[in-house]
């Protein structure tokens, strides 16, 4: 198996983990310390359930720009998708930097930070 190959799979499944979690906050998982800023400790309020499965649905597709770069999987995508994909990345790893939320802090910036690497490794591959 290929670096890119490992790359790939390990942002997919970073995302597929992220995607997981925000499917578990729609059903009512207490975890919203986890999220949006923390503001919302417990289940996340009805009306913040949709931010949730944008997030999960973004998740998804970011994963499958990086697999599709990485020619696992065969569809055709715009060039610009991984670059979105990798912008979007990095920008999470800044909001997560400033988040008041420790606990949102300590999940998600690592994960993050592997995400940016392993796209990172996608891209020059």
């Amino acid at each position: 198996m290929t670096l890119t190959t490992l790359a790939a799979l390990g942002f997919a499944g970073l995302a597929g983990f992220a995607a997981l979690v925000q499917l578990a906050l729609i059903a009512g998982a207490p975890w919203g310390a986890l999220t949006l800023a923390g503001r919302w400790p417990g289940a996340l309020p009805m009306r913040l359930r949709p931010v949730a499965a944008l997030q999960a649905a973004l998740q998804m597709a970011m994963a499958t720009a990086v697999l599709v770069e990485a020619g696992l999987v065969a569809l055709r995508l715009p060039g610009w998708c991984i670059w979105a994909s990798l912008i979007l990345t990095g920008v999470s790893v800044g909001l997560h930097l400033v988040t008041p939320s420790a606990a949102e802090r300590r999940l998600w910036l690592p994960i993050l930070c592997l995400m940016m690497i392993c796209g990172g490794i996608v891209i020059i591959a």
